[in-house]
């Protein structure tokens, strides 16, 4: 079982999308492909702050990914 460390902060996926200017069904797609590491406890989904952070400092790309056909 995790234990959550109250030292650190955790955000919502409604929080993190704000952060990110994403949507919230961006952030849980990033989640489910392993970008962004989370945990569930009950209905929430919460997100480190340290990992959130290196996230937004990434630069990424901007629009739509290109066809792979």
């Amino acid at each position: 079982m995790t234990m959550l460390e109250p030292k650190e902060r955790y955000y919502t996926v409604k929080e993190a999308a704000k952060l990110l200017k994403v949507s919230p069904g961006r952030v849980h797609q990033l989640i489910c492909w392993g970008k962004l590491p989370s945990i569930k406890i009950g209905p929430l989904r919460l997100i480190l702050e340290k990992p959130l952070k290196e996230f937004a400092a990434k630069e990424r790309k901007v629009g739509r990914p290109k066809s792979r056909f």
